[in-house]
């Protein structure tokens, strides 16, 4: 238990006055009695192993307990929670009804709100957003620009960076990697070891796992599936339930949609066409302004132009 107490020493926040607090006993992690700490507004802030440092500041109905700590700059405030071994520090910011948990770490200029929940061992740093009801767990690392909304879910070893912005119900898990000024949202999936970058969207009940890359302005929406080692690029788009996989690339303007399949490492390109039940597969090319459909096959060593 930290024993501390309220100093005379204070400040006004947002029309609240807090007070410094200090040690009343030594602490094998905090320090020892006299050291001073950051700012409450009330015991009722601070609780249980805890310990607020430096110039951070806990106020309003915000509550930091367990082992959790708050230093630097950071504030805490409105009905947000910070527990476990949790830490909050640099610039960062945790409120409303935001929870911070677990070994997780906000540092930066981070800020965490809304009925957001970081737990575990992830952490959200630089300009980072995590608001609305999403959860970020496991190692997930969201930094840079990106922001996390509404009811999306980041887990494992995701990383999101850039001006990235997953919102909706869309989940990221596994080791996937979105950066840039991508969009996942709607009820989208990427996982596994998946890149997502440039300006690229991934949408509706969409799908990118394996080692796949969408990037570009490329689009993947609807029910499509680009996985293993797939490659969809430039402004590309998959859409309907079609699934591309294996070591096949989508570039230019190309659109695969229905329920094509595209794999094995067959190409498609230009403004050319996949669609209905297609499939083009083997070292196959399809390009310019070819348009395969229906129960069409193109295989083998096969080019298909326009």
């Amino acid at each position: 238990m930290t024993e501390y107490k309220l100093t005379d020493e204070s400040i006004k926040v947002d029309g609240k006055t807090l007070y410094r607090i200090k040690l009343t006993k030594n602490h094998m992690v905090h320090g020892r009695e006299g050291t001073r700490g950051g700012f409450i507004e009330s015991e009722k802030n601070l609780i249980g192993n805890a310990f607020v440092y430096d110039s951070a500041k806990v106020y309003g109905k915000a509550l930091v307990t367990d082992n959790a700590r708050v230093s630097g700059k950071a504030k805490v405030f409105d009905n947000a929670k910070v527990s476990g071994k949790a830490m909050v520090f640099g610039n960062a910011e945790v409120l409303e009804n935001a929870k911070v948990s677990g070994n997780a770490k906000i540092s930066g200029n981070a800020k965490v709100y809304g009925n957001a929940n970081v737990t575990e061992t992830s952490f959200a740093t630089n300009n980072a957003k995590v608001f609305g009801k999403t959860k970020v767990s496991g190692n997930a690392i969201i930094y840079e620009n990106a922001k996390i909304s509404e009811n999306a879910k980041i887990s494992g070893s995701a990383k999101i960076s850039g001006s990235a912005n997953v919102s909706g119900k869309a989940i990221v898990f596994g080791y996937a990697f979105i950066t840039g000024d991508v969009f996942v949202y709607g009820n989208a999936n990427v996982y596994e070891n998946a890149q997502v970058s440039g300006k690229a969207k991934v949408s509706g009940t969409a799908e990118v796992s394996g080692t796949a890359e969408v990037s570009e302005s490329a689009e993947v929406y609807e029910s499509a599936w680009v996985y293993d080692h797939a490659v969809v690029t430039d402004n590309a788009r998959v859409f309907g339930y079609a699934k591309v996989s294996q070591k096949s690339q989508i570039s230019e303007k190309a659109q695969i949609s229905g329920e094509a399949m595209v794999y094995d490492e067959a190409r498609v390109s230009g403004n050319a066409r996949v669609s209905g039940n297609a499939r083009v597969f083997g070292k196959a090319r399809v390009s310019g302004k070819a348009n395969v459909s229906g129960n069409t096959e193109v295989s083998g060593n096969d080019k298909v132009s326009l």
